[in-house]
């Protein structure tokens, strides 16, 4: 029952035109945001602009000719749906989007098939191997200092080794703990290490020292790595590896006398997902 004959005439100019104005709005911010969801999920490029579009698009649909896809609307339209101008990060193809799924597959897959293994494996036996760049002197790129000067220099004791780096590469069982001894590539010149360095070296026993060029692990040296730190520490246990994808390690001749060695290839650009 309708206590004021008011209230029938508002109803019927409300069915007339559509809705309320709180209902149109709600429409308008429902259909904008779905259509931000959408593109963002292509990675296409969203600016104030197309929100503008997107809102007076569907305010003509629904015959709101008293909408205004204002710069203080849109703002709002921003706030309430946590949205923020951001810098990108990477540029990606159209062929990197399609990829998308078959990539997410592949980590699904994966993380399934690992799942169903370790049932059959001790946790402690579950590794994990990876190579980390470590630069010879690590600095950062900000500073404190002073407005409107030209230039601004922070000093480092050689710039070389500040993009130089040296690898080291762990072994870690599923239960976070390390295995065997830490392998290290050191950065020489030459290719090798002289007498002289060999003698005046720090030695630890837990740590395996090898070198190259660059400091990085070339096919041989990830050889050199697996008979001297993988194959002690394993021996004849049944063992499942998971390993990257990079193929200086996945070759599985490199494992040949490792008999109760599995290896698992981690697929390709799916690392930050498992």
């Amino acid at each position: 029952m309708v206590k004021n004959r008011k209230y029938i005439e508002r109803f019927r100019k409300y069915l007339k035109s559509g809705g309320t104005k709180q209902q149109k709005l709600d429409e308008i911010d429902q259909y904008t945001y779905e259509k931000f969801v959408k593109t963002r999920a292509e990675f296409l490029f969203v600016h104030d602009i197309h929100l503008k579009r997107w809102a007076l698009q569907k305010a003509r649909e629904i015959n709101d000719n008293t909408f205004k896809a204002s710069n203080n609307w849109v703002l709002q339209f921003k706030r309430r749906h946590a949205l923020c101008s951001r810098k990108v990060t990477k540029l990606i193809t159209q062929r990197e989007v399609l990829d998308a799924d078959t990539i997410d597959n592949s980590a699904n897959n994966f993380i399934s098939k690992i799942k169903n293994l370790l049932p059959h494996y001790r946790q402690s036996n579950v590794l994990n191997t990876d190579q980390s760049g470590l630069e010879i002197e690590m600095v950062g790129n900000r500073t404190l200092s002073f407005k409107g000067e030209k230039a601004t220099f922070g000093k480092v004791r050689s710039v070389y080794n500040t993009s130089h780096s040296y690898t080291v590469q762990l072994i870690i069982s599923l239960m976070g703990q390390p295995i065997g001894t830490c392998y290290l590539c050191l950065k020489e010149k030459n290719d090798y290490m002289s007498d002289n360095i060999k003698k005046n070296l720090f030695q630890a026993s837990n740590v395996t020292v090898t070198c190259s060029k660059s400091g990085k692990l070339s096919s041989s040296l990830v050889e050199y790595g697996i008979q001297n730190v993988l194959e002690p520490t394993v021996g004849n246990e049944k063992v499942p590896l998971l390993l990257y994808s990079w193929g200086g390690q996945t070759d599985e001749q490199l494992y040949s006398k490792m008999k109760h060695l599995r290896l698992e290839i981690i697929p390709k650009k799916t690392t930050a997902m498992i």
